[in-house]
């Protein structure tokens, strides 16, 4: 459900004059596009995902109080994503620096995954194999719609350095994605020729 800009603008007025109806209407209409952002962000960590954003609309109810409408409500709400976000990496991070330490592998268990979730957690992957920068320019102009000039403020950055990281994401998806085929067929190739 796409709700217009002035609609979210409205609603964000209301609700930092203290209207909590405002607020969870707020937050209903732009969940989902929160929650997507930090999913693709977060590898396709369903789970990872849904705390980020649940972390963003925890800061954005605190936040919302000096909320002055200089930039558009769903700006404002995917830059505290942003920071939700990153601060889940670096919790990642140290957890798995801990787990180094501690020698604690686990191995996967369970059936092998169906070709249509395959196909999902190679896009997963391909995803999260981008330096984040990359990512996060290519999850907001590519999967969430977001305009440049919006993706640029939402990261901090020039409009020019969206761009920039929108077109080397692209083109490093599109060669990691002949690299895996490319291996695969070849995998294929040897495998009849052995049998």
């Amino acid at each position: 459900m796409a709700v217009d800009d002035a609609r979210l603008a409205a609603l964000a007025r209301r609700a930092a004059h203290g209207e909590r109806a405002a607020f969870a209407s707020l937050c209903a209409a732009l969940e989902p596009e929160v929650w997507r952002y930090c999913r693709a962000l977060l590898a396709g960590d369903d789970e990872a995902a849904a705390d980020a954003a649940q972390d963003t609309l925890v800061r954005a109810a605190t936040a919302i109080r000096d909320f002055r409408g200089d930039a558009p409500v769903r700006r404002w709400l995917l830059a505290i994503a942003r920071r939700a976000v990153a601060d889940e990496l670096r919790r990642r991070q140290r957890r798995r620096r801990l787990q180094e330490r501690l020698e604690v592998r686990l191995a996967p268990t369970g059936p092998a995954p169906s070709a249509e979730a395959a196909s999902t957690v190679e896009a997963d992957e391909l995803l999260a194999a981008l330096p984040l920068p990359l990512r996060q320019a290519l999850v907001l102009t590519q999967l969430l719609g977001c305009s440049y000039e919006d993706a640029a403020a939402i990261l901090g950055c020039r409009l020019g350095t969206v761009r920039s990281r929108v077109h080397r994401a692209r083109e490093r998806l599109i060669a990691e994605h002949r690299a895996h085929h490319e291996e695969s067929e070849t995998g294929t190739a040897a495998t009849r020729s052995s049998g």
